[in-house]
């Protein structure tokens, strides 16, 4: 919900529409009602998000970690509890798979069904690309090493699960 202090959207652009057609009425402003009524357009609204958004970000990029409701909600309250983030046990996970330090063992399979009526969701943090192509290419490298291939999404759950412990109805997930 936006805070009172911010415009109803269709009353903001009603706002600026009359503001346009005011400046119109005043032939001496073109280039003031152009640059407002510019506000209203699509390309303007690409430019304001880049130069406010995209343009100031860190740059790291969101790695989504599938899991079920009662799974990161776990995680989060366990990352709270040892006074830490996910954001930064994803990242120590991360750094220690890149590393060498951590080797993922293979996860087991659920039975077919037993996740019916768990709500799945993702543990989303913001990580830096380098370090993820990095975690990638030593799940890749330990696939050449073993007969099955690491994910780096079971790799951080399994991390997790060693940090903060599984939660009893996702125990094996």
């Amino acid at each position: 919900m936006p805070p009172k202090n911010r415009r109803d959207y269709n009353e903001t652009r009603a706002l600026i529409t009359k503001a346009v057609e005011t400046l119109r009425k005043n032939k001496r402003n073109e280039t003031l009602a152009d640059a407002v009524e510019y506000t209203l357009t699509p390309d303007f609204v690409a430019s304001a998000r880049y130069e406010l958004v995209e343009k100031t970000s860190s740059g790291d990029k969101n790695l989504p970690i599938g899991c079920t409701v009662a799974y990161r909600e776990h995680m989060k309250a366990a990352a709270v509890a040892a006074g830490t983030s996910l954001t930064d046990a994803v990242r120590l996970a991360l750094t220690e798979l890149a590393d060498g330090e951590f080797t993922p063992t293979r996860p087991t399979r659920a039975k077919h069904g037993t996740a019916k009526g768990q709500t799945k969701t993702n543990i989303n943090t913001r990580q830096d690309p380098a370090l993820i192509t990095r975690a990638e290419a030593r799940c890749a490298q330990l696939a050449d090493e073993f007969d099955w291939t690491p994910k780096l999404n079971s790799a951080v759950k399994e991390w997790l699960e060693v940090l903060y412990g599984a939660p009893e109805a996702d125990a094996g997930e």
